[in-house]
């Protein structure tokens, strides 16, 4: 099959950011496997242009491409391509190649994009009826239509998912560090720069890691999975503690104001300053059920030695806190 060179330019873009899936992956690693078998056709364009093109690459990515790949881990050839895909070169040389070469495997419907910004939760319905509660400052991408025997979705941040059941098609959430698989069940999947958690409500979730290796999860059981690492990594756990953000509760166990207020800058889409970072050491271990900011501040304002003061998004914190 032909595909268009809008659906080219897309595949491009979701590998440059990771965000391709693995069928998506083979697919483009079989078009640049064909296309470098023909180095010919690179000659009808003029050296001007090639160093144009080198040198918009090189600000793009930061990449001397003089033949090493600087241990990015990516093919220097493909992320050429990628990279090539921001600049809409991609339609000026690579397109006429690309519109004479079959391709023989299906591409994936078109992907949708839905993020949820910082004091946002959204409620997403998929097209199988599978329903999601995305969590503030996190984003979902998942076709339009899910092709083939599989439905799968690509995860940054946080979610919950209630899956529905199709034992024919295995349901797969991708994050950074980790691959979720299931058939129907409820559980939850927080990423961060450091690590992926997964933790199952009910029925039975399978987690991966690239290496291979696998963790099946029993309900109240949670996986992590560390940057960098290859192994994985389960507990038992009291789940409530992970999921009652999608019903509104926010809930601080034994730990640092700094975390704390992390986590509140996401949920009420604040900034909180604070003047003297002793503060920010303190353990703190407590639960709120749908309340406003200055009612969590001021509870904040008995159990610690500080003030606070509300302007716009912005809260400034100030005291000795614990000591």
């Amino acid at each position: 099959m032909k595909i268009t060179k809008e659906e080219f330019n897309e595949l491009l873009d979701k590998y440059l950011n990771g965000l391709s899936s693995p069928k998506e992956t083979k697919l483009l690693n079989q078009f640049f496997d064909s296309y470098r078998s023909k180095p010919g056709d690179l000659a009808e364009i003029s050296e001007e242009v090639k160093e144009e093109i080198l040198q918009n690459i090189q600000v793009r990515i930061g990449t001397n491409f003089g033949g090493t790949n600087r241990g990015t881990g990516f093919p220097v050839w493909l992320r050429f391509a990628a990279a090539i895909s921001f600049f809409l070169i991609a339609s000026y040389f690579l397109y006429p190649y690309l519109s004479r070469v079959e391709i023989n495997q299906p591409l994936a419907a078109k992907v949708k994009a839905v993020s949820a910004s910082k004091g946002q939760k959204l409620n997403i319905t998929l097209p199988d009826g599978t329903r999601i509660k995305l969590n503030a400052n996190s984003k979902i991408l998942y076709p339009e239509n899910f092709p083939g025997n599989t439905r799968e979705v690509t995860l940054e941040g946080e979610a919950y998912f209630d899956v529905k059941h199709n034992p024919s098609r295995p349901f797969i959430v991708h994050t950074q560090y980790a691959t979720t698989q299931v058939l129907g069940t409820s559980f939850n999947i927080l990423t961060t720069q450091e690590t992926v958690a997964v933790t199952l409500v009910n029925g039975k979730v399978n987690v991966s890691v690239l290496n291979g290796k696998t963790a099946l999860l029993a309900p109240d059981q949670q996986a992590i999975i560390a940057r960098g690492s290859t192994d994985i990594v389960t507990h038992k756990v009291d789940v409530e503690k992970y999921i009652g953000w999608k019903d509104n509760t926010l809930r601080f166990d034994h730990i640092t104001v700094a975390e704390a207020f992390a986590m509140m800058e996401n949920w009420y889409n604040v900034e909180i300053k604070v003047n003297d970072p002793a503060l920010l050491d303190c353990i703190i271990t407590s639960k709120y059920e749908n309340e406003s900011l200055e009612n969590v501040m001021n509870s904040f304002l008995f159990m610690l030695k500080m003030e606070f003061k509300i302007n716009g998004r912005l809260v400034t914190v100030s005291g000795k806190g614990c000591q």
